[in-house]
């Protein structure tokens, strides 16, 4: 069963759940579906809520909370069907007991608290100001319209009335979350982490606001993180101080943006501050050994070389470290504590450890080089990695890989400098010499935690798909022990990355509505009659080795067609199955080029034999699941050519699409809804009127599950619906069409 073949609509916080989601709450982890009698009474509850049968409604959701306890809208059902009988104080029991068991949805929050207040309107108050009123205070009323309307996923609508209501009740805290979380899913990021700063303003002590703010203002750090970083390449020091000090205050916790923050100080020559912004850092963790280095260094600038040496000589002693960081602090110790050459000149810069970043859209993570011996004013092979990775950011990979040589020779046991080798040299098309360069760790399971990611990348690109899986879900784990950081996005495209590589073959089914065309003018068939119905249904296997080398990948399928129905009174059923037997290749990693042959195969006695060739392209943004945003910009473009060689026929299909995806959260957190516009333009040598061509605007809902901790999500069910007007040529492009895909 579906979850979006069984609508449940009432008019309560519950209006977008249907029965097969009920077990998806809007802003938790997604539960597992309700199933066998936990399923049956929650049904029964909710239909029983639609008939204003609360009594009914009550006692079901207790039925089946009793089986499913962990499902939060239960309980805000079981909570609204008592407040509807005028049983408010239970009801205010219920939503307490469900906060005490670990719900965390804000309705429940701002159900307890709108329970509160009309059970004692006086009793809370704010500058003089009723939290919440009696049932029939505009407070109460506004408050009851934000989460019902934040439930049903209408975040603006529940923006605008938490805002009402707390104009008139500004001591409501329940309320005030619900603003933020609103906000929040609106993607109004910064207006969120001003309304938690406002509301700690006025209850400083409050735990669940100090947890909001912090989440707030983390989301908001990785930009003035990532400009401190361009700031601090560029060596503008002064930039990047300020910068990073803004990614501080947003996100206190992240030791990445403490060490491009004392790094700056450091190598300005503000070691005072500098020793303060590490003690900052090393109060949120006592044994960070990159702190202590820093922290250590400043230290010996301020002669005070005892306290130095105990920070650095702390560092070294931590047992976490893995070798190459390890030498990395035992290198910086060194250079400290030695006897400044007072020969030679060198600015703060110069001497300082060097902290290096590495970025994506998303954040910044951030290590530290030694800045060298007593004889080099860098750290050895350092300045050529930088230029490596100015060219790889050009695109200059012969560039990257010559730099990227030398940084490892002056190097050779860091294996940040191996990667990068190994990865120019495979972007710049040397893939022989990328093994040579990468065989010394194909198989080490001990690459330290900032190196997974690159080792990852590198074996992807010379086809260990094996090893990169490997290495990609160690990535994960690393994250979950807070070894490396990854942002939500960043996280679930290492995720996908996985799934991509662990694919070896895959199952997909279609089912087709829409208009075909006529082979003779004389004799054409009314609009309405020209519809058909087909199915199709394929399995694919990659093979070892050349099934994915980097996204390029190939295929061989079987597949089997079938007419369901034609409203000509063609022929439909078992004699028109047609088999398929066929192998495709993308040939590019970036480029979606693909390319097919095919042989038909008669299965049924309306079918055909022949040879048909294939070619399409196709480019795009935005069909993806996000995680980082609740909505997102779409558009896809697609083209394709066919020719059928023993039964000669030339066919050719384009289509493009604009839109806006939006992931419906309040029904499940992997359905996403794409209203777009279309414009799709179709060619049949054997036909009439050869050409056609329709625009018309159209919606997609696509359903993605199987996934766990390493892989994103595998499979997807997708329903696509589309009216088309005939714009140019045949009228086949008019009318509504309709697509049901299955992709296992």
């Amino acid at each position: 069963m579906m979850f979006f073949t069984r609508s449940l609509c009432y008019t309560a916080v519950l209006a977008s759940l249907s029965a097969g989601a009920l077990a998806a709450p809007a802003s938790a982890a997604v539960e597992a579906p309700l199933e066998g009698p936990a399923w049956q009474f929650g049904d029964a509850a909710f239909k029983a809520y639609n008939r204003k049968d609360y009594k009914g409604a009550e006692a079901q959701a207790a039925k089946a909370l009793a089986l499913r306890p962990d499902v939060t809208r239960l309980w805000l059902l079981r909570i609204y069907a008592l407040q509807n009988m005028g049983r408010t104080k239970q009801a205010l029991e219920m939503a307490e007991q469900a906060i005490a068991q670990g719900h965390r949805d804000p309705a429940l929050s701002a159900a307890r608290e709108n329970l509160r207040a009309s059970l004692a309107p006086k009793a809370a108050t704010g500058k003089g100001d009723a939290v919440g009123g009696t049932m029939q205070s505009p407070a109460y009323k506004a408050g009851d319209s934000a989460y019902k309307a934040y439930a049903a996923g209408r975040y603006d609508e529940a923006e605008r009335n938490a805002r009402e209501s707390l104009r008139l009740a500004p001591g409501n805290s329940g309320m005030r979350s619900l603003l933020i979380y609103s906000l929040e899913r609106q993607d109004k990021v910064q207006a969120a982490a001003d309304e938690a700063d406002a509301a700690l303003r006025l209850t400083p002590d409050d735990e669940a606001f100090q947890a909001l703010r912090d989440r707030m203002h983390r989301r908001l750090a990785p930009a003035p993180a990532m400009a401190a970083w361009d700031a601090y390449r560029e060596r503008d020091y002064t930039k990047a101080v300020g910068l990073a000090r803004q990614a501080v205050r947003q996100a206190p916790d992240v030791q990445s943006y403490h060490y491009l923050l004392t790094g700056a100080l450091l190598s300005e020559g503000q070691y005072a501050e500098a020793d303060a912004a590490a003690s900052d850092a090393l109060s949120q963790d006592g044994e960070d050994a990159l702190s202590l280095a820093m922290r250590g260094f400043a230290r010996q600038k301020l002669n005070r070389p005892d306290d130095a040496r105990k920070d650095l000589d702390k560092a070294v002693a931590q047992d976490w470290l893995s070798e190459p960081q390890l030498a990395t602090v035992k290198r910086i110790a060194s250079d400290t504590l030695r006897p400044v050459d007072t020969r030679r000149v060198r600015g703060p810069a110069d001497e300082a450890p060097v902290v290096f970043c590495t970025s994506d859209s998303q954040d910044v993570l951030c290590n530290l080089l030694p800045a060298g011996s007593s004889l080099a004013g860098s750290g050895p092979g350092y300045e050529a990695a930088a230029q490596a990775y100015a060219s790889m950011a050009k695109k200059d990979y012969d560039a990257a890989a010559k730099s990227a040589r030398e940084a490892l020779d002056a190097a050779p046991d860091n294996q940040a400098y191996r990667l990068l080798l190994v990865n120019a040299l495979s972007l710049a098309g040397h893939k022989d010499e990328a093994r040579e360069v990468y065989a010394p760790i194909a198989t080490r399971t001990d690459v330290p935690p900032e190196s997974l990611l690159d080792a990852a990348y590198s074996a992807q690109r010379l086809y260990d798909n094996k090893q990169a899986s490997f290495w990609f879900s160690r990535a994960i784990d690393a994250a979950d022990a807070g070894q490396i950081e990854l942002e939500p996005q960043a996280r679930q495209n290492v995720r996908q990355a996985v799934s991509d590589l662990d694919r070896t073959w895959g199952f997909v089914a279609a089912l087709g509505y829409g208009t075909v065309g006529v082979m003779n003018s004389a004799f054409s068939p009314s609009l309405s009659a020209r519809k058909t119905l087909q199915s199709s249904e394929e399995i694919y296997w990659r093979p070892p080795v050349i099934g994915n080398r980097d996204g390029s990948t190939f295929e061989v399928y079987a597949r089997m067609n079938q007419a369901l129905y034609d409203g000509t009174g063609g022929v439909t059923g078992l004699s028109t199955n047609q088999g398929v037997l066929g192998a495709r290749w993308k040939p590019f990693s970036r480029q979606n080029f693909v390319f097919a042959v095919e042989k038909f195969i008669p299965a049924g006695s309306n079918s055909r034999t022949d040879w048909l060739l294939r070619a399409a392209w196709s480019e795009g943004e935005g069909g993806a699941l996000r995680v980082d945003k609740s909505n997102w910009q779409y558009w896809q473009l697609y083209a394709e050519g066919d020719y059928f060689i023993d039964h000669p026929q030339t066919l050719g299909t384009a289509e493009a699409r604009y839109g806006r995806s939006f992931r419906m959260d309040s029904i499940n957190s992997n359905l996403v809804l794409t209203p777009y516009l279309g414009a799709t333009a179709g060619f049949d040598s054997l036909l009439a009127q050869r050409f056609t061509m329709g625009v018309g605007p159209g919606v997609t809902a696509r359903w993605w599950f199987r996934e766990d901790k390493y892989h994103a999500p595998q499979s997807f069910i997708d329903l696509n619906v589309q009216y088309r007007v005939r714009i140019a040529g045949d009228d086949r492009s008019q009318g509504i069409f309709a697509g049901l895909y299955f992709s296992y």
